[in-house]
């Protein structure tokens, strides 16, 4: 089957406040570039582990460290 490219959005609560962005900015750059990795191999329609948690919504899974 051929990778579908997706359309990568950050969600916006009722006050335009990006949740995914402030916990991001907050990490290190060993962390924004195993995210930006991923969230680009995801636009490309290859998401890896996934969870659907509803509403067409998919958490990302990653298996790098604990936590």
């Amino acid at each position: 089957m051929e990778p579908v490219p997706r359309i990568v959005v950050v969600y916006q609560d009722a006050r335009g406040r990006e949740p995914f962005t402030v916990w991001l900015d907050r990490q290190d750059m060993a962390v924004l570039s195993v995210v930006a990795k991923r969230l680009g191999r995801v636009a490309d329609g290859l998401p890896g582990d996934t969870k659907a948690v509803g509403g067409g919504v998919y958490e990302l899974r990653f298996a790098v460290a604990a936590g």
